[in-house]
């Protein structure tokens, strides 16, 4: 639960808040505690897809492919107000900017449109070697050798990326929902 007076002061960004309401609502709530704050990768409670409220992304790619690039940017654009708020703390700001690369380089292999800096992109190398957790440095490998190649031959990277992610989603929706 969140104390009232902590959010009223940014109804207004909340308002322009899609995609990351609940990001939302806990950086702006312990952007001025002085109090340790832990972020943990552990599950506490088991995650569950409602089908009602869920897209169904195991039946056609292209579909898939749109969703997805839809919710890249969404992203990006949520977490880059919530970056531009918390920017007075820099740990926070730090973590936002590493999400915004993060699927700045989805965007990318998804849509060759997106605009991604080198900068952000040894950005992104950087804070994944940082951070002690197995899975960011696996999927900064596997991105990066993407992201170099795409630019050798970007059409064979971008099929074989969007074919790949989507066969990953199928299988981690399966292994919530039990798929017909």
């Amino acid at each position: 639960s969140v104390r009232k007076n902590k959010i009223l002061p940014y109804l207004e960004n909340l308002k322009k808040i899609n995609f990351h309401p609940d990001d939302f609502v806990f950086f702006i709530s312990t952007l001025e505690e002085t109090k340790l704050i832990i972020l943990s990768k552990e599950k506490l409670t088991k995650y569950r897809v409602h089908q009602s409220t869920s897209f169904d992304m195991n039946t056609d790619i292209n579909k898939f492919l749109i969703h997805n690039i839809k919710n890249n940017k969404n992203s990006i654009y949520d977490l880059t107000i919530i970056m531009n708020l918390v920017e007075k703390n820099k740990n926070y700001r730090l973590f936002f900017k590493y999400r915004i690369i993060f699927n700045k380089i989805k965007l990318y292999l998804l849509e060759y449109t997106n605009d991604i800096k080198l900068n952000e992109v040894l950005y992104y190398f950087y804070v994944s070697f940082k951070i002690k957790d197995l899975k960011s440095k696996k999927d900064f490998i596997y991105h990066l050798t993407l992201f170099i190649f795409s630019k050798i031959s970007y059409k064979k990277v971008s099929e074989f990326y969007s074919k790949r992610f989507f066969k990953y989603y199928q299988q981690k929706i399966s292994s919530y929902i039990k798929l017909e």
